[in-house]
């Protein structure tokens, strides 16, 4: 039982991880933003 629990918590482990990747990489390539340069004082 503690087995078959431990598989289904890495199988959704592995699903979470797989769609923030998704979600980070739509938003990494809708972002379009010029950053100024750092200041030299």
């Amino acid at each position: 039982m503690i087995l078959d629990l431990n598989s289904e918590l890495q199988n959704f482990a592995e699903l979470v991880d797989e769609h923030a990747d998704d979600s980070l990489q739509v938003s990494l390539e809708g972002m379009n933003v010029n950053r100024p340069a750092a200041s030299t004082l």
